[in-house]
């Protein structure tokens, strides 16, 4: 009986396990991506989801989506439900923004 229990324990899903498990299945398709963008070169501009699009960035989902309220970072929405949908190219621009003016306040401080 206490076998049962303890394999019943062990096969217990992890929320920790599965985040990692996504955030690497996100992380190998955006290698992927990588490798196309290398071959095509800028005639390719993928389309990625809010949490592919977070992983790229290393911001929260939270963060994209407040960027988009705040009209800062642009986005394409699909479906009935509005899904968000951001172009490489626009999150690109987005970080080289955030990055300037991460260095003019700096500069400004010091």
């Amino acid at each position: 009986m206490s076998d049962k229990v303890n394999s019943s324990k062990r096969c217990a899903a992890d929320p920790d396990d599965k985040h990692r498990a996504r955030k690497r299945a996100a992380e190998a398709k955006l290698q992927d991506l990588a490798a196309m963008l290398a071959q095509a070169g800028k005639a390719f501009d993928p389309i990625l989801d809010v949490y592919m699009a977070a992983v790229y960035t290393g911001r929260h989902e939270q963060t994209l989506r407040e960027a988009v309220r705040q009209r800062e970072l642009a986005c394409c929405r699909t479906g009935s439900r509005g899904h968000m949908r951001f172009r490489l190219s626009h999150l690109n621009a987005w970080l080289a923004r955030q990055e300037q003016r991460a260095s003019r306040s700096a500069g400004g401080a010091a």
